[in-house]
């Protein structure tokens, strides 16, 4: 008979989370690196930036939260691969 150890949820949780914040947050900096986004404030692009870039924290937001609500792995990875999704769209 073989036994099985799974991780918790709540660390599954905190691993997509942190995984969901890290795609974003590399998402943003791969259009507007950090020196661009300090730059670009001066310019008549900034609200072109920041719409786009708050649409990708909303939608991390968003992700987090069905994250953190789910009771299954599976709810978990849903969560995920329908942000990976819509990310990719933008």
């Amino acid at each position: 008979m073989a036994i099985t150890i799974t991780k918790p949820l709540s660390e599954h949780q905190a691993n997509y989370t942190a995984t969901v914040n890290q795609m974003a947050s590399d998402k943003i900096t791969a259009k507007y690196p950090i020196y661009k986004q300090l730059n670009i404030a001066r310019t008549s692009d900034a609200e072109i930036m920041n719409t786009w870039i708050d649409s990708i924290r909303a939608l991390a937001q968003v992700t987090k939260t069905a994250i953190n609500a789910a009771t299954t792995i599976v709810d978990i990875r849903t969560a995920q691969a329908t942000f990976i999704a819509a990310l990719a769209a933008l």
